[in-house]
């Protein structure tokens, strides 16, 4: 067995150490139905690999989380050194962290953002979509919230100088804040263009008092509403079209200011 093992005389095979693999392994790593085990020799002569619950597995019951994996089934295994190499964005020794991603200019959330678990994403108050409560409703991993320790996000970044041209104090649901960050995408890659009261129609566009964040399309039982005085963002003021690359508005005719929000009869 290759210096790794000892030969079972009743069953006729190997039975390898710890780390490394044949059908007898005692699943610590990965487990006989997994197909890994296929492609192993079965004399303890190849290392095995670190294994966590694979991302693209199905659940194993209607209230059970999903199946373990080799290197949780985000890389492959290094068979002579017992090391998974990691798919692109996965970290970890068994690949078991779907970290956040990585900006064009090759830093993390772009350099606008900072990466948290996605249960501390529901914690955060000025996380998207925003919601009142910030209660963990992650608790056990081993039937839906799985993930919980395992996946990271994007809390995207908003300066104070974007919410001054905002007239904002912050983000959320209280009184005085804006329903909408700075930045934002996956990457935190993209800008918000400054927010303005339509100045073509006689209602105020920005009031959010009573109104849930406008990304949401799931029950939003326990999310809250904005509060008296809560702004909503309402891009260019509805009188342009907004470049997220730059943050800059572009007015249509008859329209001009930083968020379009002035009516110039003389603008062409």
């Amino acid at each position: 067995c290759n210096g790794h093992g000892y030969r079972d005389m009743c069953l006729g095979a190997c039975r390898c150490h710890r780390g490394y693999g044949n059908a007898t392994e005692d699943g610590s790593y990965i487990t006989s139905d997994d197909p890994a085990f296929a492609n192993l020799r079965g004399d303890c002569s190849e290392r095995v690999c670190p294994g966590g619950v694979a991302f693209g597995s199905v659940p194993t019951a209607s209230a059970s989380a999903k199946v373990l994996k080799e290197c949780s089934g985000n890389g492959r295994c290094d068979r002579s050194t017992g090391r998974c190499r990691c798919f692109s964005n996965f970290r970890g020794q068994a690949c078991e962290f779907l970290m956040c991603p990585v900006g064009s200019n090759r830093e993390v959330c772009s350099g606008h953002g900072q990466c948290k678990r996605i249960r501390q994403l529901a914690q955060d108050p000025s996380a998207l979509p925003l919601g009142s409560s910030t209660a963990d409703l992650y608790t056990d991993e081993s039937t839906a919230s799985w993930d919980f320790r395992s996946v990271y996000g994007c809390v995207c970044d908003t300066s104070s100088e974007w919410l001054a041209l905002n007239g904002a104090s912050g983000v959320g649901l209280a009184s005085g804040q804006v329903q909408e960050v700075e930045w934002y995408g996956a990457d935190c890659s993209q800008k918000h263009c400054p927010s303005g009261d339509d100045p073509g129609t006689s209602a105020d566009e920005q009031d959010c008092a009573g109104v849930k964040y406008s990304g949401l399309s799931h029950d939003t039982t326990n999310l809250g509403a904005g509060a008296a005085g809560n702004r909503c963002h309402v891009e260019c003021s509805n009188r342009g079209t907004c470049d997220p690359t730059t943050g800059m508005c572009a007015c249509f005719a008859g329209y001009r200011g930083i968020n379009c929000g002035i009516i110039d009869a003389l603008a062409t």
